[in-house]
């Protein structure tokens, strides 16, 4: 399972931090003038340890329920609701006009963003897989079966990194005097 953690950090934070690194070396100029990962709260906290432990608990639960990963009915469903969360949530990173280092400018993203929407894409879809085999334990043997298992903790910790994004974007969601 630490594997598993692992893989996701570096994935989830590792090649943004890598960016980050690189960008500062160079001294680029969108380092300067944009937010990158190293000052979100989502960034560091979620991307950083909350996603790879939710990957972990994720996979803890699968297993818990003596399913495998390996379901490929169920897979083409997580990864459409997959697209559709990450399309969601880039339509109004642009309809909000929010920009960061990657999306500098409204509606364009640059490597690192697309990049990143890649990466939001199969996390979701890891993430929209896991509540099907969920489901899908739940109609074929009570919920009973899925209750004792691990995924408790992973809705625990995917609120936790909802809250780190609200924190992040409270400006949003605060009235304006």
């Amino acid at each position: 399972m630490v594997e598993v953690g692992l893989i996701t950090f570096f994935f989830s934070f590792g090649v943004q931090s890598l960016g980050y690194l690189w960008y500062k070396f160079i001294d680029h100029e969108l380092i300067k003038c944009h937010k990158c990962v190293i000052h979100y709260t989502s960034g560091m906290i979620g991307d950083g340890i909350l996603v790879p432990l939710i990957n972990v608990i994720c996979v803890l639960t699968i297993y818990s329920l003596n399913q495998t990963i390996h379901n490929y009915s169920l897979w083409p469903v997580a990864f459409l609701i997959g697209v559709i969360v990450t399309f969601i949530f880039h339509y109004y990173q642009q309809k909000l006009k929010l920009t960061n280092w990657t999306m500098p400018e409204v509606g364009r993203w640059n490597l690192l963003g697309i990049y990143h929407a890649t990466f939001m894409t199969f996390e979701t879809s890891f993430l929209a897989f896991t509540l099907l085999v969920i489901i899908q334990v739940s109609l074929n043997m009570g919920l009973t079966s899925v209750l004792n298992s691990p995924v408790k903790y992973a809705f625990l910790i995917l609120s936790i990194f909802a809250s780190t994004f609200l924190y992040d974007y409270r400006k949003l969601f605060m009235p304006t005097r």
